[in-house]
């Protein structure tokens, strides 16, 4: 590459200002819009591990700790009541039926059949008695560790419920019969006395008497036996504990827990989500580049250009769309003066971060590929003399470059190395690292460098350190044609974000837009 005398300095053409009677007229740009649902769910797909890991931790170990539970069993049998009328007219029957029901879950979780439910199984033991509704019947369930054991104990509670029943009725009976009897001696001892024309009066009423002391064990018979008794069936499954079905359980509250969690860390993270969320922090900065994730860019120390090995990528393709937007922007008037009128293209683009490892070095080396598959002639210039990377890109040295050249220690022409997997790009490295980086950046011999280097090329991509970091990237700004803020997402804070806008802003950078990477591909 034939050097050239190096031309004056290349500065930004000038800003015009408002005067002193004139308010500013600084183009303003529409505010985005506020991030949608889609957006504000975003988060669920960015932390989708966290949720998945609570998910699937609650509902194994929900099913492991059902396995070790020991099994309970249940067995339920009924006891079906025959209706009872009421006994008093101001009772309502539906009411009177509930309260017999009723009344019999309290007989039935009595001490006297608790006491024949203990002699029978030889153990005291519980079991649940609900009302039946509509049906004037109750169940009775018994649980127990073993199967046969469950049955054992509702059947037991319903036997010796309708035992005391029994014993209770017969009770009744024979204390109405001894009633009726002493009735019935009482009107037979007057018989005698008794004159013959009333004997017929009397014979009427103890025949009477002995009907109802009949009816009346009936009764009292029908009553102490249920219409239907349906025994209590050895259970084949235990009811508790279900692996499956408290797997699953803990399953949906693991995700819901995973959902707080994702929601409770979206909250304290400050990084820049997406290009809405960018526009947001920054509105004044435009995104001209969104670069999907490359999964070898994982390992940083790995350097990869992936416009030359994947060139059919869709990083690839968002270079060079990149390419397409820069090549397409204009900065006012050029050298032919402001008569001419004529926008000039950008001749060198400065690419910088907020801070380390967002991505610049990799971004500057692929947007220099992608220039020159284009057909422009394109150097790279290796600008960040803190931490050098340009050079690993494409396998050159490093032992002399740029500042090789600004010591005078050799000439430009020889610094220069041409990259041979890619014609018209040419990489100068960074060069032995110096002991005062932005002082030497700062130097007239720079500036001087850069407009040589940008007389005989097409386009000069300039690799500068982070600006968060150090002064070296704003020093860099005011000799060069357009700046690229890269940033990275779930990576870049906002804070950070809003900082390196603000510096560039502070002295006026040619700020033409930013480069996100790790962009998802439903926002490219």
């Amino acid at each position: 590459m034939a050097s050239r005398q190096p031309p004056p300095r290349r500065g930004r053409p000038p800003v015009n200002r408002p005067g002193p009677d004139q308010a500013p007229t600084s183009p303003t740009r529409p505010q985005p819009p506020p991030p949608s649902i889609g957006e504000r769910l975003s988060f669920l797909g960015r932390r989708r591990g966290a949720v998945f890991l609570c998910a699937i931790l609650a509902g194994a170990g929900a099913v492991g700790v059902s396995y070790l539970q020991t099994p309970v069993y249940e067995a339920t049998g009924s006891v079906v009541f025959k209706v009872v009328k009421p006994t008093a007219v101001t009772v309502k029957p539906d009411n009177a039926v509930d309260r017999f029901v009723r009344t019999q879950v309290k007989v039935m979780q009595s001490e006297p059949v608790r006491a024949k439910v203990r002699k029978a199984l030889g153990t005291d033991v519980d079991v649940a008695v609900e009302v039946v509704p509509g049906a004037d019947a109750l169940e009775v369930t018994g649980r127990s560790s073993d199967p046969e054991g469950s049955a054992d104990i509702a059947n037991s509670y319903i036997n010796s419920f309708i035992e005391y029943r029994r014993e209770v009725a017969v009770d009744e009976v024979l204390e109405s019969r001894d009633k009726f009897r002493t009735q019935v001696s009482a009107i037979e001892a007057q018989l005698s006395t008794v004159p013959a024309d009333q004997r017929p009066a009397v014979d009427a009423e103890l025949a009477k008497l002995r009907n109802r002391l009949v009816e009346l064990e009936r009764e009292a018979v029908q009553e102490a036996d249920p219409d239907v008794v349906e025994a209590a069936e050895v259970p084949d499954s235990p009811v508790s504990p279900q692996p499956l079905r408290t797997g699953a359980l803990a399953l949906l509250a693991g995700l819901a827990l995973g959902v707080g969690v994702a929601a409770i860390g979206e909250a304290f993270d400050d990084s820049v989500k997406s290009p809405g969320d960018f526009g947001r922090t920054v509105p004044e900065v435009p995104v001209v580049g969104r670069i999907p994730a490359v999964p070898e860019w994982r390992v940083k120390e790995e350097a990869l250009t992936i416009c030359l090995s994947d060139p059919a990528a869709p990083a690839a393709e968002a270079f060079r769309t990149l390419r397409t937007r820069i090549m397409h922007e204009r900065r006012g008037p050029g050298p032919s003066g402001p008569r001419s009128g004529k926008p000039t293209a950008f001749r060198s683009i400065q690419v910088t971060s907020a801070g380390a490892s967002e991505g610049k070095t990799t971004t500057a080396a692929n947007l220099a590929v992608a220039f020159a598959a284009a057909g422009q002639r394109v150097v790279l210039v290796g600008c960040d003399l803190r931490r050098p990377r340009v050079h690993e890109f494409f396998d050159l040295s490093n032992d002399i470059g740029f500042t090789s050249v600004l010591l005078g220690k050799v000439p430009l022409s020889r610094a220069l190395q041409e990259v041979e997997r890619q014609p018209r790009l040419f990489v100068l490295a960074s060069g032995p690292l110096p002991p005062n980086p932005s002082e030497l950046l700062a130097s007239r011999r720079t500036a001087e460098v850069l407009a040589s280097l940008s007389a005989d090329a097409d386009i000069l991509v300039i690799d500068s350190p982070p600006l968060l970091s150090v002064t070296d990237a704003l020093v860099l700004a005011d000799s060069v044609d357009a700046t690229l803020l890269v940033s990275v997402v779930c990576s870049t804070t906002r804070k950070e974000l809003r900082q390196a806008a603000d510096l560039l802003a502070s002295i006026d950078a040619p700020l033409i837009g930013a480069v996100l990477n790790g962009v998802s591909p439903d926002d490219i």
